[in-house]
C-alpha cells in the first residue's frame, strides 16, 4: 500500500439532502422508540419468570436501541461535516482483523442472511480509532449490499507496515424495470448512498487515508479504503 495524499471529503454531497436527512432520522428514531415501547408492553404482560418470552423481546429492544444510537451518531457526524468541522476521534492501538470481524459479527446478529468471506492479510497492530473503524465496516457493509442484500460479501482487512486497508465487495442483483414506487425508493437509496459515501470518506480522511466507493453495474459494488497508522498517534509505526 503506497503512501497517499488523501483529498478531504466533500460535504457538499449533503447540501441537497438536509431536509431528507432530518426526515429520515426522525422516522427511524420513531420506529426504534416504538419498538422499544412495544417490547416493554409485551414484557409487562408476560408471566413472571417466563424466560422464553422475555429473551427475544429483550433482544428486540436492544437492537432497536442500538439502531437509534447508531442513527443519532451518524446524523451528528453528518452535521459536523456539513458545518466544516472534523470527526471526533479517540486514537489508540488495536488489532485490525479482530475489530473488523467483531463488527461483522454484530452486523450479522442484526441482519442474518448474507454469507461473508473475510480474508486477513498481514499481522500486527494498527493505530487509530477502533470505534470509527467498526463504524466504517458497518457503513461499507450497508453500501455494498444496497443492490443485492443476499449476495456473498467479500471482506479484506490488510496490515502493511504503517498502513492498513479495508475493502468490501458484493455482486449486483439482476436488473429489473422500476415502477413509480421503485423510482421513489431509488431516489431515497441514492440519498442514503451519498450520506454513507461522505461518512466513509470522512473516516478514512481522518485517519490520513482515503476511501473509494464504486458501483460497477453488473459486477456489483466495492468499497476500498486505505488508512495510516501514523496520522493520529506519533510514533505508532
Amino acid at each position: 500500500m503506497p503512501p497517499i495524499d488523501p483529498p478531504p471529503p466533500d460535504a457538499r454531497l449533503l447540501a441537497g439532502d438536509a431536509g431528507w436527512l432530518v426526515d429520515r432520522a426522525v422516522h427511524e428514531l420513531r420506529n426504534s422508540l416504538s419498538a422499544i415501547r412495544i417490547g416493554v408492553e409485551l414484557m409487562n404482560r408476560s408471566d413472571d419468570g417466563c424466560a422464553s418470552t422475555c429473551a427475544p423481546v429483550l433482544a428486540h429492544i436492544d437492537n432497536a436501541a442500538q439502531r437509534a444510537n447508531a442513527l443519532s451518531d451518524e446524523l451528528t457526524d453528518a452535521c459536523r461535516l456539513a458545518s466544516g468541522r472534523p470527526l471526533l476521534l479517540h486514537p489508540q492501538r488495536f488489532g485490525l482483523h479482530a475489530t473488523v470481524q467483531q463488527a461483522l459479527d454484530a452486523l450479522l446478529r442484526e441482519m442474518p442472511g448474507p454469507a461473508i468471506e473475510h480474508d486477513r492479510l498481514g499481522d500486527g497492530e494498527c493505530a487509530g480509532d477502533p470505534l470509527r473503524i467498526a463504524q466504517f465496516v458497518g457503513l461499507a457493509f450497508a453500501e455494498i449490499r444496497a443492490d443485492a442484500p443476499s449476495a456473498l460479501v467479500i471482506v479484506i482487512s490488510e496490515v502493511a507496515a504503517d498502513r492498513f486497508r479495508i475493502a468490501m465487495h458484493a455482486d449486483a442483483a439482476p436488473a429489473t424495470r422500476p415502477g413509480v414506487a421503485q423510482q421513489h425508493a431509488a431516489r431515497q437509496a441514492q440519498a442514503e448512498s451519498r450520506r454513507r459515501t461522505l461518512l466513509l470518506q470522512a473516516i478514512a480522511h481522518a485517519h490520513g487515508g482515503c476511501a473509494h466507493v464504486r458501483s460497477e453495474g453488473i459486477t456489483g459494488r466495492t468499497v476500498d479504503a486505505s488508512f495510516s497508522s501514523i496520522a493520529l498517534v506519533p510514533g505508532a509505526a
